[in-house]
Parts: C-alpha cells; structure tokens; sequence
C-alpha cells in the first residue's frame, strides 16, 4: 500500500514525520471479526529540495500477506503519530491511497 502526500508548508530539512497504518482482515466467509490489529509505521525524513510547500513523498506500507486468507475484507486506519525526532510544524496532507496485489493469476476460486 502507497500514500501519496504534500506538505502543506515549508520545513527544514531533516524534520521528520511518522505514519501509521494500521490493518486487520475480516473473513467475509465466517464473519469473524479478530480484534488484533497489526501497525505499520513508516517514518520520513525530509531531504534538501523536497523540503518546501508543496512537495511530494511517496510512503510505502509493506503488510503482511500471511495475516490475510482468500475472500478477507481488508480494514485500515492511517493516522499521524509522533515522530522520534525534529517533527514537521506544519500538515502533511494525503491526496492519493493506493493498494497494490500481487498475483500470481487473474480470477480464483473460493
């Protein structure tokens, strides 16, 4: 999973900030819903020249395709969490979400 983000105004350069993706996935069969939940922090330091209003980060989210089975519903919650060091002042806005599958073939059968 990928999210695409801007910063809504200038920082410096080393100034940090902190995503969290959290997941869980439903078995749409049985219906059981587990109350675990896996988190994925992903944490970006912002480099010289992409450190201004308006520039763009792409943050990649790996999840763990073991703790999902054939037919699940996936559920997510990004949120901003607390960076380990210098945090951006300013918001980091998110205008794109993606999901990637990797397949090994079109179409299944459950």
């Amino acid at each position: 999973m990928s999210v695409c983000a801007w910063l809504a105004g200038g920082e410096d350069v080393g100034d940090k900030f902190n995503l969290q993706l959290s997941y869980n996935a439903v078995c749409c069969m049985t219906q059981k819903i587990s109350s675990t939940v896996y988190d994925v922090p992903v944490e970006t330091t912002l480099v010289e020249g992409v450190n201004e209003q308006y520039s763009t980060y792409d943050i990649h989210f790996e999840l763990d395709a073991t703790k999902m089975v054939l037919g699940s519903m996936l559920g997510c919650r990004l949120r901003r969490v607390a960076a380990s060091g210098s945090e951006c002042s300013g918001e980091v806005v998110i205008y794109t979400i993606n999901v990637e599958f990797n397949r090994d073939k079109i179409g299944s059968s459950f």
